[in-house]
């Protein structure tokens, strides 16, 4: 994620440096992405700077009461900052969908008793 480190870590403006981080998080989820990533970012029109200019274009046309805001506390599609980045960069949904860690079969239940001795 060289391509991604170098634009956020040469940018002044601290909203698009944000979109840099949360691009960073969000390739953190599927190896796929980082690479995707990686690819788009060699080409200009898909800077972490243009992906903010279209954020915030996006904010401004749906504000509500003055607000043109939204937080991001989770990496899901249901947040409107994650659904506008990771269609300016065409990821696919699927891919930031947690990869299953437990197997079929797998006993997950803990004996607490066995803590403690």
């Amino acid at each position: 994620m060289e391509n991604l480190k170098n634009q956020i870590d040469n940018e002044k403006n601290l909203a698009v440096k944000s979109v840099g981080l949360i691009l960073q998080e969000i390739c953190n989820k599927n190896h796929k992405i980082a690479e995707l990533i990686e690819q788009d970012l060699k080409n200009e029109s898909m800077s972490i700077k243009k992906c903010f200019d279209n954020l915030y274009s996006y904010a401004k046309a749906h504000q509500a009461n003055g607000c043109w805001a939204c937080p991001v506390f989770d990496i899901t599609p249901d947040n409107e900052v994650i659904k506008v980045i990771i269609d300016f960069y065409k990821i696919p949904v699927e891919w930031l969908e947690e990869p299953k860690t437990q197997t079929i079969g797998q006993d997950t239940s803990l004996d607490l008793m066995s803590l403690l001795g």
